[in-house]
């Protein structure tokens, strides 16, 4: 959670949001610990509570496999009806038992649905149940709190729908609501999640020039309207606003837009100005409309896009590649181990953040009077500002001990 929502601008944003939110990972550990000691004393609740992805693995098995019994099994029993049945392979003889396996696989949906939600609860609610120490909410603020938390959170909101949808579809006859669970497939690649915020996050540029597309189409609709209204050939064209709202309806289920509202009739051999001005009005309309707006919105998403390939590449290159407390690149850090574990070896014995964490919660956890020496220091840096002034920075135990070598040979040189 912390190396997904960090800010990498420097080591020293990134070592200042670890500290910003170090009572909230103090009570997220204690309530982990908790949930822990909870499995030990009740084997089956790990079972329950404490298999999330597993579920969610499974759920996802299941909702494939109904939805293909669905794909290869549902018909309509005549065509003057509405009514619907179920039979593998739109056999007769095979509608029993596809019936039966539809019913079975969809109350084990429903059950690991259930499963998926409860567990992510139970991971997920000191982010609805966390107060900050020096703050005094009463009991009504704290239930507001607490709901509000949640409806901002979007992954519960995604968990509802999908057991909405999960409940919806065991109820009813109509299995076909179990299509929404294959939603699940997107968030599990990185790249059709590109793909979603490729047109979300740019979703002002794109509505603002789709609003352009719009205004100039309602000046070419205008133009036609009132200067060459025999040209439209189709009859909903009578009234103004109809002849509008078909135009803009069909635009996109047409790939020429108003132009395949045009009469092609008295062109050839009719009036010259007539043909002058259905060259323009035609070209005009396809190079702004067709070519340059619709490009504009298609260049839009790609730019999104390979901003969010090029902005993951960097965050992979920091978070992989550079030491998080003291700034240090892996390059340098194997040179000064002298082999190319040297970087792994950093992170994990000299500067694990988590110790560092660690540390604090420590602190915080003691009575301030008792500090002494460098805890009380850091202790009163972290209370007041939440300095990292006592973190080293771009220095480390072997790069301390290589300068005093080559300082100890200096002098034996002198």
């Amino acid at each position: 959670e912390f190396q997904s929502s960090v800010d990498r601008t420097n080591t020293k944003s990134k070592l200042e949001c670890l500290f910003k939110n170090v009572e909230y990972y103090k009570y997220s550990l204690e309530h982990s610990q908790m949930i822990c000691e909870t499995f030990k004393k009740f084997a089956f609740t790990d079972v329950l509570f404490n298999q999330y992805l597993f579920y969610k693995d499974l759920a996802l098995l299941i909702s494939i496999a109904i939805n293909f019994l669905i794909i290869s099994s549902y018909y309509r029993i005549s065509r003057d009806t509405e009514d619907y049945d179920y039979g593998f392979l739109y056999k007769e003889s095979n509608k029993d038992a596809t019936k039966k396996a539809l019913k079975i696989l969809s109350l084990l949906q429903l059950l690991f649905s259930i499963l998926i939600f409860v567990n992510y609860m139970v991971k997920n609610l000191p982010k609805y149940t966390f107060k900050k120490s020096d703050s005094r909410p009463n009991k009504c603020k704290r239930v507001a709190l607490f709901f509000l938390r949640m409806f901002m959170d979007y992954y519960f909101i995604y968990h509802i729908i999908y057991l909405v949808f999960t409940f919806l579809g065991f109820i009813s006859k109509n299995y076909l609501y179990f299509s929404f669970l294959l939603v699940e497939i997107v968030p599990r690649s990185q790249t059709l999640m590109y793909i979603i915020k490729s047109f979300w996050i740019p979703k002002n540029q794109l509505i603002v020039t789709l609003f352009l597309f719009y205004l100039f189409e309602y000046y070419f609709v205008i133009f036609v309207y009132l200067w060459i209204p025999d040209q439209l050939q189709t009859k909903d064209c009578f009234r103004f606003d109809d002849c509008l709202f078909t135009i803009f309806d069909q635009t996109f289920k047409n790939s020429n837009g108003i132009i395949n509202f045009l009469s092609e009739d008295n062109l050839l051999g009719g009036d010259l100005l007539l043909v002058n001005v259905r060259f323009w009005i035609d070209n005009l309309f396809a190079i702004i409309e067709i070519i340059l707006i619709l490009q504009m919105v298609a260049g839009i998403i790609i730019d999104s896009f390979s901003a969010l390939r090029q902005g993951q590449g960097e965050v992979d290159e920091d978070r992989y590649n550079v030491c998080l407390i003291c700034g240090l690149h892996r390059t340098e850090l194997n040179k000064l181990h002298g082999n190319e574990e040297g970087y792994n070896e950093h992170i994990k014995m000299d500067h694990y953040f988590w110790n560092y964490m660690f540390l604090v919660f420590n602190l915080l956890m003691k009575n301030p009077k008792e500090l002494m020496g460098i805890d009380q220091l850091i202790f009163k840096m972290y209370k007041e500002n939440q300095s990292t002034g006592w973190i080293p920075f771009k220095t480390c135990r072997k790069k301390l001990e290589l300068e005093e070598r080559n300082g100890g040979e200096d002098k034996e040189k002198e």
